[in-house]
């Protein structure tokens, strides 16, 4: 899988396109992501306003804000490695990186290959917002020397964590878990669900679990996960075990430690997911961060496509709020 990594400078949202006065060469930019992804590149875009954690996390990027400064962004990495910095290439280049055909837009700036032009947000700025007037070039100059000063004190949290010096529960990353609340005594959950797991299919892939907070006990050294529902007896669809393994190997050369897991029809969690998403499907969750259903044609190249959606969620856990994760 090939992956582009943009780190911004602070914005006004996630891709810049927002606010009174809009960069037309964002508004491209954004476009050929666009595109980029068409194609089946895997693209992460980071913030510095609003995600400073990705720039401290990512060695090759801290150490560029360390010497470079804010000169320094944009910074665009194609499989972990630097390939721009201080600018925002054009589609051609894109897909010279990643030896594609790039599909150029006309002469009148519409694209050829039908992906629209983002539409600029011309009320999204407010008062937090770095798109301001004022204040913009001390507000990033600020962060970045914060994103500096702080990055020293990240290695050494880790390390400590790592030699298992830091094992208070508070701090200690866990996998998302659903807030719901108990069903009463002498009912069961709602009629379709209770049809799905009552005809639900006996196929499992990896280690079956009764509800997603198992995870944080039989899978306490592991990274991220995979996790199989199981759908009704005669639903099309076959047992995706060659994709996630697939997906694992995937992960894992990332350095990163993966399982698989199948949750148990009947379950109360397996109810409430199952109304939610199509299954058989699929759940991509990250330890710390949050969780991506995949369902339908389940491939390994979607499974990744999860696995990343899934660590793009910041801090879906026990206590997480509306909207991070199934409910």
């Amino acid at each position: 899988m090939q992956t582009l990594q943009i780190f911004d400078p602070a914005m006004c949202c996630s891709t810049g396109v927002c606010g009174p006065e809009v960069d037309t060469k964002l508004v491209h930019f954004a476009a050929d992501l666009d595109w980029l992804k068409s194609q089946g590149v895997i693209v992460q875009r980071h913030n510095l306003s609003q995600n400073p954690a990705a720039f401290v996390e990512n060695e090759a990027v801290r150490t560029a804000l360390t010497e470079k400064g804010e000169s320094a962004l944009p910074l665009l990495l194609v499989n972990g490695k630097i390939a721009a910095t201080g600018r925002y290439p054009e589609r051609s280049e894109l897909a010279a990186w990643f030896e594609l055909k790039a599909i150029i837009p006309n002469e009148n700036g519409e694209p050829t290959d039908n992906v629209e032009l983002p539409k600029p947000q011309a009320t999204a700025c407010d008062s937090g917002c770095s798109c301001q007037a004022t204040g913009t070039s001390g507000k990033r100059s600020w962060v970045i020397g914060a994103i500096v000063l702080v990055a020293t004190g990240v290695l050494v949290a880790r390390a400590v964590i790592k030699s298992g010096g830091a094992s208070s529960q508070t701090t200690t990353p866990v996998f998302a878990e659903l807030a719901t609340a108990p069903t009463p005594a002498g009912e069961s959950g709602p009629a379709t669900n209770s049809a799905v797991a009552a005809q639900a299919a006996e196929t499992s892939v990896g280690t079956s679990i009764g509800a997603l907070a198992d995870l944080n006990t039989v899978a306490a050294k592991t990274d991220a996960v995979f996790i199989f529902l199981p759908g009704k007896k005669g639903a099309s669809g076959n047992n995706p075990s060659t994709p996630m393994k697939g997906a694992v190997r995937i992960v894992e050369s990332k350095g990163l430690k993966c399982g698989l897991f199948t949750l148990k029809a009947g379950s109360h969690d397996y109810d409430q997911i199952a109304v939610q998403m199509s299954v058989p499907g699929v759940l991509a969750m990250v330890k710390g961060h949050g969780m991506s259903a995949v369902s339908g044609d389940i491939t390994e190249e979607k499974l990744v496509q999860g696995f990343v959606a899934a660590s793009q969620v910041g801090g879906c856990g026990p206590s997480a709020g509306a909207g991070c994760c199934p409910k």
